[in-house]
């Protein structure tokens, strides 16, 4: 990737993937956020510096309001599957036990911001931290989280990639566990920016499928569904 504006075409993914063979659009990703990060350009949610976090707290408001009406209390194990920089963790860190909070994500580089940011509550809390690897879920999976959640992730993941993603994801869900993965949802499935994805319910429901698990419809899936609004949708996931 070059330095002089990358992202000046839409096709970006493309080019790189030109100059990438076999590269995933996760890695892209990576990359992407990487260049804009260190030529200080404006992330909204990732970095040392993001720039929107009136957003980020209310969506970690938010989040927190849903997992404690789903039945989250401080003993649980709780998995972030795409933790970022730490933006969402922080009241569910705040009230969870030391240790008890496990953020994954495909580079240590993300949550090394969050690390960087919230230096005392990291101390306190102790956050359990990794890159997504295959040896890396089976620890995780060993402690049995009882909470499973992807937040502002699915729609940086591309139409190939989904079925990799609900399988690792999925992955991670003990007979009776939680999972809870936010979306962008629209009448058909498009990119509507550089890494940014809209999908169907039917599209993802149709991946989760493929990768094992199931759409849960029940009381508690009614209960997610009364915080969906505009175009912010949830599924809420099991094992078959």
């Amino acid at each position: 990737m070059s330095d002089d504006n990358p992202f000046e075409k839409f096709n970006a993914w493309l080019l790189w993937k030109k100059e990438h063979p076999g590269g995933k659009f996760s890695e892209w990703y990576v990359t992407a956020m990487d260049h804009l990060i260190k030529a200080g350009k404006p992330v909204s949610c990732l970095g040392p510096d993001p720039t929107d976090q009136e957003l980020m707290d209310k969506n970690a408001e938010k989040a927190m309001a849903m997992l404690m009406e789903l039945g989250l209390s401080s003993s649980d194990r709780l998995v972030e599957y795409g933790c970022g920089s730490l933006s969402l963790a922080r009241p569910i860190l705040e009230y969870l036990d030391p240790g008890h909070y496990i953020g994954l994500d495909i580079t240590d580089r993300f949550y090394s911001y969050g690390k960087a940011r919230y230096p005392d509550l990291v101390a306190r809390k102790q956050p359990q931290l990794a890159v997504i690897t295959p040896e890396a879920l089976d620890r995780v999976r060993a402690q049995q989280p009882r909470f499973v959640i992807a937040f502002a992730v699915v729609g940086h993941v591309a139409p190939g990639e989904l079925d990799y993603f609900f399988t690792q994801f999925i992955r991670l869900l003990e007979p009776g566990a939680v999972g809870l993965v936010e979306f962008k949802e629209g009448e058909r499935d498009f990119q509507h920016w550089y890494w940014d994805f809209t999908y169907r319910r039917s599209t993802l429901s149709a991946a989760v499928e493929r990768a094992g698990g199931v759409v849960e419809s029940n009381e508690k899936h009614a209960l997610v569904r009364k915080y969906e609004e505009g175009d912010t949708g949830y599924l809420l996931i099991g094992q078959k």
